[in-house]
């Protein structure tokens, strides 16, 4: 409930709830009530803390001593960080296009766990070199910038369309997208050596990274804009990619 409240009160405000189909959206804003900013800060920092006692300590303790660890870790962190972004912003847009959060919520959840997880059923058909994966991590950076640049303008032309229409045009925004963040992970996991840890590592760092994204995500939307929660995401591929590069 908390991933939907903090969603809920950053898009609280935006939209005239009078007109809801013929406002305009203005989607990279964020009215945030002022009371509320201590309890997302404390939220933010007990998941933080809780979650690196329960699954960066363990690996610590371990003591794997990994060849690449440090590009294991820019590589899942920035697809754990970059993924969870995405989505914050997505359902943020989706909210405000829709006028109702149960639908977009379940839209852009439902559509985005759908496709991705396609892409992921698929990564092996698709990478068969390293350069295929290389090409899959930079168009997902594209995707990202196309979105960043003209999402506004489709949904703000769109919001007058039925419902049914609404929900076939965000298919059709969130469906390439999501099938490509579907195929990174299991690619990276398929490129690390079982027996030495490493698989523990990647998917330790990236359970982190997507919980405490959450909050993080909202605090940033709050202090500068959702257009800079969609930038941090594209810079995180960004890393993840230069990341590949060198595996």
């Amino acid at each position: 409930m908390d991933f939907i409240n903090w969603i809920l009160l950053s898009s609280s405000g935006i939209m005239d709830s009078k007109s809801n189909e013929r406002c305009k959206i203005r989607l990279f804003t964020s009215q945030f009530p002022s009371s509320r900013a201590n309890e997302i800060i404390k939220s933010f920092s007990s998941s933080a803390i809780s979650t690196f006692l329960l699954i960066i300590v363990p690996l610590l303790l371990k003591r794997i001593r990994l060849k690449n660890r440090w590009n294991i870790i820019l590589y899942f962190s920035g697809l754990g960080l970059g993924f969870m972004f995405l989505e914050i912003v997505f359902i943020h847009q989706f909210i405000l296009y829709f006028g109702n959060a149960i639908y977009a919520t379940a839209a852009v959840i439902s559509t985005m766990l759908l496709f991705s997880g396609t892409g992921s059923f698929f990564s092996k058909r698709i990478i068969k070199t390293h350069q295929h994966w290389l090409i899959v991590m930079g168009s997902v950076i594209i995707l990202i910038i196309l979105l960043l640049l003209f999402s506004l303008a489709l949904l703000q032309y769109t919001i007058g369309l039925s419902l049914i229409l609404k929900i076939c045009f965000s298919l059709m925004i969130l469906a390439p997208v999501s099938f490509l963040l579907g195929i990174p992970f299991p690619t990276g996991i398929s490129h690390l050596t079982k027996s030495d840890g490493s698989v523990a590592w990647a998917w330790g760092i990236n359970g982190y990274l997507s919980v405490i994204s959450v909050p993080l995500a909202t605090i940033i939307a709050v202090e500068a804009g959702y257009i800079w929660v969609f930038i941090l995401a594209a810079t995180a591929y960004l890393f993840a990619l230069f990341s590949a590069k060198r595996q």
